[in-house]
């Protein structure tokens, strides 16, 4: 049945079509709507402007995050990653073997011991300063010291942010019952840690050729002695692999070689639990051992060059200078045989604690056991340099080898006069015989002019001495070489304000005046004259390659009228003494004066087997007097010992 309605009936509801428009148009903006319809009532609340602003803040912080997500997802992913990973893996440190230093004959100069020491974290030390003041009494027990020193130890090491989270040297030399105790109760010590390093250890005998000998004391300049890393040099240092409790070389072939002694540590990453137990070793990284050096030093040539030394010191008057060098050296590669500076001190003083009586003798003694006298001493060297200028004034042609000069005395210019060593002169002198009775005369007139001689004058004269690399440092492998000084006129007047005398010339021209050479220098212009014009540089590490410094600067006819000179001073020269040993020697000997109220130096340089030398042997004693009297002895000794059986 369908019915249909025209119109409403009485009380109907009814849904007028205009209110159901009204309706859906409150959705929909609908086109031809009046202006106060419900479309424009809702555009009110909801504007173009407000809905792109709410658009930007949604897409802004989108950008934000995703950002953020980049961040630590891409860029900083592998030091999270890190983070992460070191939660569950421990890393730790296995310290590398530091490489030994023996001598040419595979003698061992330095060895390893093992040593505990403790470490502090200050990090890692408690805030609550009840359970700080339990730990430091404890530790201070266990170490058998005063809380306060422990206090002062901590405030010492705490001073520097950057490091407070590193594991610094605490105290060193703990005894093995004193360790095994921190080492049972480190747990409940935050900060403190019991660590097991190496140290040096020094022989205090070596063996000889037929028997046992001491360790010469001399050793001490030449191999060095390691001690702490400074805060400075810290983070230098822990780029190169080292850690903040590592010993490092201060001196000597242990600072030299440093990097190539210490060798590289290595490292075993350790899984662990939540509770920082070990489970299992993930990797491992092995240490790499420093290396061996093989120096070219010979221990008995050393010893016997030291024990000479020390005995024509003994012998010589008491005084306040009590310094000597010698030097043994190869003229066919710059090999150093031996390197004695006396006084002297043994490395061992470092390795353990520095007593009041050490310090009081190293550092405030004034004849200076420290101080590495054969490469850092400099003095004025007296005849030693008369070769060098003989072959200068004969490459230059101010002589020839049969130009004479007749000595009587001495020169006199105007008021000043300059004299020979002996009274009444020697007579005509040409070079061989100058350079063998070390005549004054000869040396003033070839160095400053004299007579019809005009003379080298002071620019040639030092040009030859930078020839020889006088002013400058060798570039031996070892720290603290001086440089020596070859004065100039021009130095002069910028040093003192005063001009240059024809008189400054001729003392230059003896090796006085203000010319300033190492024993080492001298030893090397020495190796020149003995292989034939070739300066190597010299050096102690055996497998190092020969480097020639100079070399083609000089005839070899002039060069062999040098050596012939030197030859006589040993056949009818001031060194006489040196013509009974088994070997045939060259040399030159020198008395270098300093000052007006002290004995002036001793000196001796000279080289062996004459036709085909093997050894250059330099010495220089203070105040030794004369070196005929005091160093030539000991080089006779050196030479005795070196050739001995050969």
């Amino acid at each position: 049945m369908r019915f249909h309605f025209d119109s409403p009936l009485e009380g109907e509801i009814v849904h007028h079509p205009d209110r159901v428009r009204w309706t859906e148009e409150s959705f929909l903006d609908v086109p031809g709507t009046d202006e106060n319809g419900p479309s424009r009532f809702l555009g009110v609340f909801q504007s173009g402007r407000r809905m792109q602003f709410f658009l930007i803040c949604i897409v802004a912080v989108i950008v934000l995050f995703s950002g953020r997500i980049f961040y630590l997802q891409i860029i900083q992913g592998n030091y999270f990653a890190a983070l992460a990973e070191g939660n569950r893996i421990r890393i730790v440190t296995e310290r590398a073997t530091r490489g030994i230093i023996v001598d040419a004959k595979q003698r061992p100069l330095v060895s390893n011991a093992p040593e505990f020491i403790v470490t502090l974290t200050p990090f890692e030390l408690p805030q609550n300063i009840v359970l700080r003041q339990a730990i430091i009494t404890r530790v201070a027990s266990l170490l058998r010291e005063s809380p306060l020193a422990i206090i002062e130890g901590i405030s010492a090491l705490s001073q520097n942010p950057q490091t407070r989270r590193q594991a610094l040297p605490f105290r060193d030399q703990i005894i093995y019952e004193d360790a095994v105790r921190f080492m049972v109760e480190e747990d409940r010590l935050p900060g403190f840690h019991v660590v097991l390093r190496e140290k040096r250890d020094y022989p205090a005998t070596y063996t000889g050729d037929t028997e046992v000998y001491p360790m010469p004391e001399s050793i001490g300049h030449v191999i060095g002695y390691l001690g702490k890393i400074n805060g400075d040099e810290l983070p230098a240092r822990q780029q190169q692999g080292y850690l903040a409790s590592d010993l490092v070389g201060k001196d000597g072939i242990e600072r030299f070689y440093e990097t190539v002694l210490h060798g590289k540590h290595g490292k075993r990453f350790i899984e662990i639990d939540a509770l920082g137990n070990e489970k299992v070793l993930v990797r491992r990284e092995e240490p790499e051992m420093g290396k061996r050096l093989i120096l070219s030093l010979d221990l008995d040539l050393q010893r016997v060059l030291e024990d000479s030394l020390q005995h024509q010191i003994d012998s010589l008057p008491k005084r306040d200078r009590k310094g000597a060098a010698a030097i043994a050296i190869d003229p066919r590669d710059g090999s150093i045989r031996a390197l004695v500076s006396l006084p002297a001190y043994q490395p061992k003083t470092f390795s353990g604690k520095l007593t009041q009586e050490d310090s009081t003798r190293l550092f405030t003694d004034p004849s200076q056991p420290l101080f590495p006298r054969a490469i850092s001493g400099e003095y004025p060297s007296g005849s030693t340099i008369k070769p060098l200028v003989a072959l200068a004034a004969l490459e230059e042609k101010v002589i020839t080898p049969s130009t004479t000069v007749l000595s009587q005395g001495g020169i006199a210019v105007g008021q000043w006069f300059f004299p020979d060593w002996k009274q009444g002169g020697h007579g005509l002198t040409d070079v061989r015989k100058a350079i063998a009775e070390s005549v004054n005369t000869f040396f003033y007139t070839i160095g400053g002019g004299h007579g019809s001689i005009q003379g080298l004058g002071i620019d040639r004269l030092t040009a030859w001495m930078r020839k020889f690399r006088l002013g400058e440092r060798l570039g031996i492998d070892l720290p603290h070489e001086a440089t020596g000084l070859v004065p100039t006129p021009t130095w002069k007047k910028e040093k003192r304000g005063e001009i240059w005398y024809i008189g400054d010339t001729y003392h230059v021209s003896i090796g006085q005046g203000d010319i300033m050479v190492t024993p080492l220098q001298i030893a090397e212009m020495t190796m020149f004259f003995a292989n034939g014009g070739t300066l190597w540089q010299p050096k102690l590490l055996s497998d190092k390659a020969p480097y020639a410094l100079v070399s083609g600067i000089a005839s070899a006819n002039n060069i062999q009228v040098i050596r012939e000179g030197m030859r006589r001073t040993i056949t009818a020269g001031s060194a006489q003494r040196l013509s009974t040993l088994p070997v045939a020697v060259a040399g030159k000997t020198g008395t270098a004066e300093w000052s007006t109220k002290r004995p002036p130096h001793a000196w001796f340089t000279g080289f062996a087997p004459y036709d085909n030398p093997e050894l250059v042997v330099t010495v220089m004693i203070e105040e030794g007097v004369e070196g005929s009297s005091t160093a030539v002895p000991v080089a006779a000794e050196a030479f005795r010992e070196y050739f001995k059986g050969k």
